[in-house]
């Protein structure tokens, strides 16, 4: 009961933060305020280990640079709406994944893997483009996803095989994908828009894929086959696969010039419209209510993150009326004497570094982009969001609780720590490398 109402708060918050979208009345604000201070105190008795300490740090640390800078209790409380926008996206975007979780794709796909595969190179790499490509269409829900395609191979080939598929493919798209918090966060904190980033990261996440591919050195040596397989593979199917992926990426993009709002704001928009349509022209309009309530009932599951993004947002704010935001910039002021490369694999080590001691991303993005203006530090506004992009994704894939590596340990009966940390920290230390270099030497 608790968690059908904790839910149902969740779902008016989301509800609220569309209308916002729209709308900047101040009576909203307030409501917004009510519901996120609800949310986080419930949730804070619930929680537990770091988050809870996380989240705990941000709130605090946010109530005492508040009142030692004689902020209004109103401000403070207001504060906890800084994050409304994105904490929308995030909760909108599970419901999202219908079109992709129930189309029918996975007898269609799991052929191709009998058919097609037959050597590790060919699993991995089959594996890290399926990641990827569900990664952009349908965000973090292509984890247990490709985990349920490929559990009929899990005999043939190593368990880090498909760890390494995962947990490198899915932070390589979500520095690229309109629907990611990463995105999201970053189009929110700064001047920057998807079209001049996209090109950028499109590229850098290649890069992504390349190195945690090559690194992993798997054979092409074909295996002998136990049986001769009698799937068939369906081409139409996997076109249709790519065109519904397409879609939504396609609606995302054409809410943001159309209603000329941002594109963290359209996805919300889409991704409590366009399910609905998908289950009317598929004829399905029997799985609405069952789906939809599906939905609503487990948002209970978002808690942790939504405290936690919330939290940020209150810390994020008390760090512009602090100071601390001017002494981190002088920081960086005072090793603008170094390489750019340098400085780059700096801010790139500060997330895998953070990450790796349990410290979520959101954390280190949200303080580094309030904290620091990249134009009075001699840093150009696109590389550092861009810096910011490919440090979020290398800090997701060394994290022990990254949502990708626990789903990930805990399908392969493997730990978080090891399959995060310990395998992806080559990786990430010679992906950071690599874009450090790339960056120093572009135009951007």
């Amino acid at each position: 009961m608790k968690d059908n109402l904790l839910s149902i708060e969740i779902f008016f918050l989301e509800i609220m933060g569309i209308i916002y979208i729209f709308t900047d009345f101040p009576l909203l604000r307030w409501v917004i305020a009510l519901i996120l201070f609800i949310i986080v105190f419930v949730s804070l008795l619930r929680m537990r280990g770091f988050n809870l300490i996380l989240a705990l740090f941000f709130l605090l640390s946010s109530i005492g640079i508040s009142f030692y800078a004689h902020s209004s209790w109103q401000s403070w409380f207001l504060s906890l709406n800084q994050n409304i926008t994105l904490l929308t996206l995030l909760i909108s975007v599970p419901f999202l994944s219908i079109p992709l979780v129930k189309g029918g794709f996975e007898p269609t796909l799991m052929a191709f893997y009998e058919k097609k595969i037959h050597s590790e190179g060919g699993y991995l790499g089959f594996s890290t483009l399926l990641t990827y490509l569900l990664g952009i269409f349908v965000n973090v829900a292509a984890v247990p996803l490709v985990l349920d395609l490929t559990d009929s191979q899990s005999k043939k080939y190593s368990s880090r095989l498909i760890a390494a598929a995962i947990t490198r493919a899915y932070p390589a798209s979500l520095i690229f994908t309109p629907n990611s918090v990463a995105f999201g966060s970053v189009l929110y904190y700064m001047p920057v828009t998807w079209g001049q980033l996209a090109p950028g990261v499109l590229l850098l996440s290649f890069l992504f894929l390349g190195v945690g591919f090559i690194i992993e050195r798997p054979s092409f040596a074909a295996l002998p086959m136990e049986s001769a397989p009698e799937t068939v593979i369906d081409w139409k199917k996997l076109g249709e696969l790519l065109l519904t992926g397409l879609v939504i990426i396609i609606a995302i993009l054409a809410i943001h010039y159309l209603l000329s709002i941002s594109v963290i704001e359209s996805v919300p928009l889409v991704s409590l419209t366009l399910p609905f349509i998908w289950m009317f022209v598929k004829k399905k309009s029997f799985m609405i209510k069952t789906e939809f309530t599906k939905y609503v009932f487990s948002l209970c599951n978002l808690n942790n993150i939504i405290v936690i993004f919330a939290t940020a947002g209150c810390f994020a704010q008390a760090i512009s009326i602090s100071g601390f935001d001017q002494m981190l910039s002088n920081f960086i002021l005072s090793i603008n004497f170094l390489p750019q490369i340098v400085i780059n694999l700096i801010f790139l080590l500060v997330f895998i570094v953070s990450s790796v001691i349990g410290i979520h991303p959101i954390a280190s993005g949200v303080v580094l982009m309030t904290a620091i203006d990249p134009v009075s530090t001699g840093l150009s506004t696109l590389r550092f969001a861009i810096l910011i992009l490919c440090g979020w994704g290398l800090a997701v894939a060394v994290s022990p609780v990254s949502v990708t590596n626990v789903l990930t340990a805990h399908r392969l009966d493997r730990e978080a720590g090891e399959i995060g940390t310990l395998w992806n920290i080559p990786f990430a230390l010679v992906t950071s490398l690599i874009v450090a270099i790339v960056l120093s030497i572009s135009s951007i």
